[in-house]
């Protein structure tokens, strides 16, 4: 008797283990990327031979599996899989009897689907010749994820309106006839909080103004939230000197390499990303962009300051270098801590360092010769997708980057190619 236990034992050891084998092959040999059900019943027939004389023991399986699979969100796909394996096995025998074993266990797991969003650049949604109702309009009609550079925020934050324009640059020292230049200025290209408000309830997407990091007004600026007028030599403290890190270049020099690679007006100052004070002045203007509507920036030039600084030392651990990388990747967090998406260029990715900024977005331009020869480098594609994922999960944006000069893409693009191309 105990012999023919251990054989009952080892038949059901045997159809478990298969029953495993064909779950395992139900797992890898179902399709992701839609829902799924699959039921299947399978009846394996097994008859083993005892040694007591006229003893002859029959075990039958029945198995039921169920596979589900079930989208939570546009990107994350959630798979259940429920297997349910019930095995009747009958010893059919001088005596006969019935074991029943029902085994039900249920595996999630995440995988990253990827999504392809459709963004659009539409700047300046006031400005002529469309202007605002027609823009809006436009933008609307194309039903984007994303209208991209908006609005670029400049060396100086926007007024409340076109009225507190005048006022403020008054209070600024400016003459009445400059103050009125300055607030026809605001008013013509839609720089208030109030019309970007306007802007950010009118349109159907997400809107996201450029951040113009690393320019500032030093000749005169306000405080983005009170209006009140900062000091010129408070403005002056926040330009960039890299001879702070001991490198060859003082403030002067440095100012004048900076505002030729960054094109910035006369009047303004490329600043140290590392000051406190900018670093408070800067995140102020993104609070006032809050208050009225705004969810989302991209921060221009975020990391400059740094890859100019690693192109001199050519260190990563260089103070010069390092400082100005973390500082960026804090600026990131605290704006991340208002509730606002954050974007910038993806240049940061080849840092080798363990913290890094937790943007949502990056952008890497399409170069100036796949625009020339109207040919997209899928290779370098391929190896900049996988440089980003090494270091982040955002959403990439591709995109025509532009500057006051002819040979950047979207100038090429719009003047170079003929209508067809």
């Amino acid at each position: 008797m105990k012999e023919k236990t251990r054989l009952i034992i080892g038949a059901l050891i045997i159809l478990l283990a298969a029953s495993m084998l064909a779950n395992i092959y139900l797992y890898n040999t179902h399709g992701r990327g839609k829902t799924i059900t699959a039921w299947r019943t399978t009846t394996l027939p097994t008859t083993y031979t005892v040694t007591r004389p006229e003893t002859v023991v029959t075990i039958t399986s029945t198995e039921t599996r169920t596979t589900t699979y079930t989208y939570t969100s546009p990107i994350t796909t959630t798979k259940t899989i429920t297997w349910t394996t019930t095995i009747t096995n009958t010893i059919t025998a001088p005596i006969t009897s019935t074991i029943t074993i029902t085994s039900t266990t249920t595996e999630t797991s995440t995988t990253k689907k990827q999504v392809l969003r459709q963004a659009i650049m539409y700047q300046g949604i006031s400005w002529p010749p469309e202007g605002y109702m027609e823009s809006v309009e436009i933008i609307n009609g194309l039903k984007p994820w994303m209208d991209w550079y908006s609005i670029a925020i400049t060396g100086f934050p926007p007024p409340p309106n076109t009225t507190m324009a005048y006022k403020i640059a008054l209070s600024l020292g400016l003459s009445s006839s400059a103050a009125e230049k300055f607030a026809e200025w605001v008013n013509k290209t839609g720089y208030s909080l109030e019309e970007i408000h306007r802007e950010v309830e009118a349109l159907h997407t997400l809107y996201c103004p450029a951040i113009l990091v690393q320019n500032l007004r030093a000749d005169y600026n306000y405080d983005p939230l009170t209006f009140k007028p900062i000091p010129r030599e408070k403005l002056e403290e926040m330009a960039l000197d890299y001879s702070k890190w001991g490198l060859p270049l003082n403030k002067t020099r440095t100012q004048e390499i900076m505002h030729k690679l960054a094109g910035l007006p006369r009047n303004a100052v490329f600043p140290d990303i590392t000051n406190k004070d900018y670093q408070e002045y800067l995140l102020r203007k993104i609070e006032a962009l809050k208050r009225v509507g705004v969810k989302c920036v991209w921060l221009d030039m975020l990391f400059a300051q740094a890859n100019i600084a690693y192109s001199i030392t050519h260190d990563y651990d260089h103070p010069a270098v390092k400082e100005a990388y973390m500082a960026a990747v804090k600026i990131v967090q605290e704006i991340k801590k208002m509730g606002i998406m954050v974007g910038s260029w993806s240049d940061w990715v080849i840092y080798p360092y363990s913290i890094v900024p937790l943007v949502d977005f990056v952008t890497r331009k399409i170069t100036s010769r796949e625009v020339i020869h109207d040919q997209i480098n899928t290779t370098f594609w391929k190896e900049t997708v996988q440089l980003i994922r090494n270091k982040t999960d955002a959403t990439i944006l591709m995109v025509f980057d532009f500057a006051p000069r002819d040979n950047t893409p979207l100038a090429l693009f719009s003047q170079k190619l003929s209508t067809e191309q």
